[in-house]
């Protein structure tokens, strides 16, 4: 899945606790405003069970801050298993944080 979003991600998930098995979220990436969150994968208040997902080569750019190009999360935490998170990044910021991974 490819796609370019504008302070939003591939895969918003805002509470509840969804399974997600099996997934590939590549080459997507976030920007723009003040805030970049999760080119991949964004969860807010959730505890999503993710795994066999291969989260790879998504970015976040052009925003005063970047918080984890591949997943961030906020509030609860997402149990991640068995999952490739790799090739993430993200662009120099006023803040950066976790290019892969940000919870």
């Amino acid at each position: 899945m490819e796609t370019r979003a504008k302070k939003s991600s591939v895969l918003a998930i805002d509470g509840g606790t969804p399974v997600i098995t099996n997934c590939t979220l590549d080459s997507n990436w976030v920007s723009g405003g003040s805030y970049a969150y999760g080119g991949g994968i964004n969860t807010h208040d959730s505890n999503a069970q993710i795994s066999r997902c291969l989260i790879t080569d998504n970015y976040a750019i052009n925003s005063n801050r970047h918080y984890g190009a591949g997943v961030f999360c906020s509030g609860l935490t997402p149990v991640l298993e068995h999952c490739t998170i790799s090739g993430n990044w993200i662009t120099t910021a006023l803040y950066t944080h976790g290019a892969g991974i940000c919870c």
